[in-house]
């Protein structure tokens, strides 16, 4: 059941799907960012960086405005990263790439994109990722400040918290670890000068020496959140090495 996938959409004729645990994971995460304590930490973060007068008080004398807000952050954290994704896909396509498929799953979504013999090539396509974020940055960034202007608080709190969040994930996809973009940039960086064989090898030594070094940070915070982050990244790098012989890449957000 939890394998099936569903479209919802396509960009051009690559079908964009989600699975069911996606579904949970989305009404899920709009349950808790429409909760109190969380309302009030953003708002207060919204106000003490930018000029916006915003209280919380509003949204929670009603719970059904509460939870559409929390649905409607989390309906535009999916947006972003299905054009996170799109980006990917647009890259391939500029390079006569087959793209199989865009899926949202339960830790993000990915791009199945075909491999390329031209790291360059792999390059650019890693790269349109990020940046599709980062179009994003400045996209939410004006519409938060237009209705600012409007006198519409919550609107523009709205739009400058997705600015926040795809500003942080640019900022994470460019970290060099794997699965993650920064990683992805890493090797294929380091294989336009050095060669694909010698670029990989020493890209997933700085991926597993980024997962180590944050399974010690987790020691000293005595997180177990942090711990199951170093873990997912030993895991993800352990895979890469199976993987690097394959012919499809999987570009995730």
């Amino acid at each position: 059941m939890f394998s099936n996938r569903y479209t919802i959409a396509s960009y051009g004729d690559v079908p964009i799907k989600f699975t069911p645990l996606w579904f949970v994971i989305f009404f899920g995460g709009a349950t808790f960012l429409s909760r109190e304590g969380v309302m009030e930490f953003y708002f207060a973060l919204v106000n003490t960086v930018t000029p916006i007068s915003i209280t919380s008080i509003t949204l929670f004398s009603s719970p059904i405005v509460a939870f559409v807000f929390g649905t409607a952050l989390m309906a535009g954290i999916s947006g972003s990263i299905i054009i996170h994704e799109i980006g990917h896909a647009y890259g391939a396509k500029r390079n006569h790439l087959l793209v199989d498929e865009i899926v949202l799953y339960a830790l993000g979504g990915y791009a199945s994109v075909s491999r390329h013999s031209n790291p360059r090539v792999e390059l650019e396509v890693v790269a349109f990722g990020p940046l599709a974020n980062l179009v994003l940055v400045v996209i939410f960034l004006i519409l938060s400040l237009a209705t600012s202007l409007l006198n519409t608080p919550f609107v523009a709190a709205y739009f400058f918290l997705l600015t926040l969040i795809n500003a942080v994930s640019v900022v994470f996809n460019l970290i060099p670890v794997i699965p993650v973009d920064g990683g992805r940039i890493l090797q294929y960086g380091l294989s336009i000068y050095i060669g694909k064989e010698k670029g990989t090898q020493y890209a997933l030594y700085v991926a597993g020496g980024m997962g180590v070094s944050i399974a010690v940070i987790s020691l000293f915070y005595t997180s177990f959140g942090i711990f199951l982050v170093a873990v997912l990244l030993l895991y993800e790098t352990y895979k890469e090495r199976k993987r690097i012989h394959t012919t499809t890449n999987h570009f995730t957000e």
